[in-house]
């Protein structure tokens, strides 16, 4: 049995409704895709140690470091979602700041990333 499941968010568990990005930026712009919630709906999710399955989302919303999206709006819409796709959720988010994450994508943008 699995005690954590890591999905990505953006095509996996929702779309962004603005055409041509990927990401959504606020509130309106994101839905959950089709048939997650009633799949989701079937895996017991908790504390691993009690038989069931934590929830996890990895994500890399590359509009912080462009600088269009804060993290803290980031973090919102994962909440947000998250909490559409499975019901009531407790996130855990690595605190990462905005410079560290504009550092991070500067480094991969220059080996070619």
């Amino acid at each position: 049995m699995h005690s954590l499941i890591i999905f990505d968010a953006d095509g996996t568990l929702r779309k962004c409704t603005v055409p041509g990005q990927v990401c959504p930026n606020a509130d309106d712009q994101w839905e959950l895709l089709p048939h997650v919630k009633e799949k989701l709906f079937r895996i017991r999710w908790g504390a691993p140690g009690l038989g069931r399955v934590a929830f996890g989302i990895a994500s890399n919303q590359a509009g912080i470091s462009k600088g269009y999206l804060s993290a803290a709006t980031a973090y919102r819409l994962l909440a947000d979602m998250a909490k559409a796709a499975v019901g009531s959720v407790r996130l855990k988010v690595p605190s990462v700041s905005a410079p560290t994450i504009r550092a991070t994508a500067a480094r991969a943008g220059s080996r070619g990333r």
